[in-house]
């Protein structure tokens, strides 16, 4: 594994601490700030902007929820310069309180940018497998 990789890995694993931990203090500074902040989630909903993501996370975090990812089955590929789309399959545990619990496959992929000296999320984009 190189540096890039090596580096968007990490910031992967730090994303889904935060976020199996709840922590919005932990996972809003992994997010491009801005309007320009794209998650599509597994059920098509597009939502744009680093603010509304983070609403959406707080309402999800109310419910039972759980990421696991396949790291073995992790890649990551530079696009460009300063620019690298990681892909990870992953059982995702989402349900509201007092309803089963269905773990759902989903094909996780994000496009990370550096950002000065850090990498950070600039989009999420999932697909569930059917």
């Amino acid at each position: 594994m190189n540096a890039l990789q090596e580096d968007v890995s990490e910031m992967f694993r730090r994303f889904v601490v935060a976020q199996n931990g709840r922590s919005e203090a932990e996972l809003a500074p992994l997010l491009l700030e801005g309007p320009e902040f794209l998650w599509v989630t597994t059920l098509a909903v597009t939502i744009w902007g680093h603010n509304a993501a983070l609403a959406r996370f707080r309402a999800n975090w109310e419910e039972q929820w759980h990421l696991d990812p396949d790291l073995a089955a992790l890649r990551i590929v530079e696009i460009s310069p300063g620019t690298a789309l990681l892909h990870v399959p992953l059982r995702f545990t989402f349900a509201p309180h007092g309803e089963k619990v269905i773990p759902t496959s989903i094909e996780w992929n994000g496009v990370f940018r550096r950002v000065e000296d850090r990498w950070i999320i600039a989009a999420i984009l999932l697909a569930t497998v059917l």
